[in-house]
């Protein structure tokens, strides 16, 4: 049987009952490369490592709440051209994204 458990402190609300959030990889009569991708798949799953890239570094609370408040102006944005997408004021390839030039080019 081969377990493997990564003990990280959550910072959010994804805790079990002992206030710790753990994966756990068990895998009886299995290859360990299939065990390996089944933990990969959960730790991604779980926000591990999207915690860990976010402790890398120290970001301030008004960067924090600027970056929020930039992502729901453009959630906001997209809602309203999928409304008019949806009541046939705009085409659909309203919502295609441009190609950005690049210097070299």
């Amino acid at each position: 049987m081969i377990r493997i458990q990564p003990y990280i402190k959550p910072r959010f609300n994804k805790l079990n009952n002992m206030g710790v959030s753990i994966v756990i990889v068990d895998c009886t009569k299995q290859d360990i490369n299939k065990a390996l991708k089944e933990f990969k798949r959960k730790v991604i799953k779980s926000g591990h490592i999207m915690e860990l890239r976010d402790r890398k570094e120290y970001t301030k609370p008004t960067t924090k709440k600027r970056e929020e408040k930039q992502k729901a102006i453009r959630k906001s944005q997209r809602e309203v051209i999928l409304d008019k997408i949806a009541s046939g004021v705009l085409p659909p390839s309203a919502l295609s994204t441009k190609k950005r030039k690049s210097f070299g080019e």
